[in-house]
């Protein structure tokens, strides 16, 4: 996550736990549509930034891999159904 201020926010958001083994991936089509990529010393976290372009498609496979598509790239996240309705309406899913 990026701060106001254009930082590298490097905390666990409220509300969040750190919970190990959840997978993502990103895939950039070329690396002119890179921005920055930083890796800061320590556990302190990465950041990649760049170009995603236009929104191509957006998936769910087997209830569990979110995929959102651009025309420059893909990202995947392991990502139930479940917990991702509740995270778009979380009135609705305490």
């Amino acid at each position: 996550m990026i701060s106001k201020n254009g930082g590298f926010y490097t905390g666990i958001p409220s509300g969040c736990s750190e919970i190990m083994g959840r997978s993502f991936s990103v895939e950039i089509n070329s690396k002119r549509y890179l921005d920055k990529i930083s890796i800061l010393d320590g556990d302190e976290g990465v950041l990649i930034e760049g170009e995603y372009g236009e929104l191509c498609y957006l998936s769910l496979h087997e209830d569990k891999l979110l995929e959102i598509q651009g025309s420059n790239g893909v990202f995947r996240i392991e990502l139930t159904r479940s917990e991702l309705t509740g995270l778009l309406n979380p009135e609705e899913y305490p």
